[in-house]
């Protein structure tokens, strides 16, 4: 059996797997899909999510962060792939879910900090170029936001940062999507039909920001939720940059920032 590195702050215990498809046995990766399929169907609204994608997003990639209640409850993971596109190395978010019941509680800032800070590591440099494939105006809101990612409302995406997107939306098309029939809008940098024809990621339950109308406007009018469109985001992030949005964030959920850094080496 594989020992995983863990933290435990506030009420949660962190685990950080590396290559988890290898690194685990068999086992281990059977009892953590038969636990994250309930949480990823629960938080989306959606019992059609597969069990293949689930595998994608929390064992087939370059690291995974699994969240755990101290009463030793799965309530959600992150995951990230590294790799390249134009010459730039890049860490590509792969997924991220928290169980509904934990939802408000400011996790999900923390948990993006985190996994571009271990994809950081896994590079070995201090600046990447972040990728992520999104729907969820939440989301999408921290990624302008906080992170300063790409497409914006009123902002022109940099043509460097498109042609990047245009090279690796590709490659995700090809190696992390369970749809192959997806098509990249270079233009708007939006994944066209990125889940399926007709498939909607969040059931019947359109999630909206609610407190910010700027961002709720601009996914309505360039994703068409019905069809499985997501926004392909994109944009530079230094360690520096991360690292305290990480501690500032944890902060608000009452976790040990320095200690999560400490013991997973960022």
């Amino acid at each position: 059996m594989a020992e995983i590195p863990e933290a435990r702050s506030g009420q949660y215990r962190f685990q950080v797997v590396d290559n988890p498809s290898r690194t685990l046995d068999e086992a281990q990766k059977a009892s953590l899909i038969s636990q994250c399929c309930p949480v990823v169907r629960a938080a989306f609204g959606n019992p059609k999510i597969t069990e293949s994608d689930i595998v994608k997003h929390a064992i087939e990639v370059s690291t995974a962060i699994f969240v755990w209640h101290q009463d030793d409850r799965l309530i959600g993971f992150s995951s990230s792939v590294v790799d390249h596109a134009k010459g730039r190395d890049i860490v590509y978010l792969e997924g991220i879910v928290i169980d509904p019941k934990f939802h408000g509680l400011g996790l999900y800032s923390p948990l993006i900090s985190l996994r571009i800070l271990l994809g950081l590591r896994t590079l070995g440099t201090h600046q990447a170029l972040v990728c992520t494939r999104i729907s969820s105006p939440r989301i999408v809101k921290t990624m302008i936001r906080g992170f300063g990612l790409y497409p914006k409302p009123g902002t022109a995406t940099p043509e460097h940062l498109r042609d990047a997107a245009d090279e690796f939306a590709d490659k995700v098309r090809r190696d992390h999507s369970d749809f192959q029939g997806s098509r990249f809008d270079r233009e708007h940098l939006v994944v066209r039909q990125a889940y399926g024809p007709g498939f909607c990621m969040y059931g019947d339950d359109l999630p909206r920001c609610g407190d910010d109308k700027e961002i709720d406007d601009f996914v309505e009018q360039n994703l068409n939720y019905k069809d499985g469109d997501a926004f392909f985001m994109i944009g530079e992030c230094s360690r520096d940059q991360v690292l305290k949005r990480l501690l500032t964030s944890c902060k608000g959920a009452q976790l040990d920032g320095e200690q999560l850094v400490t013991v997973f080496g960022l």
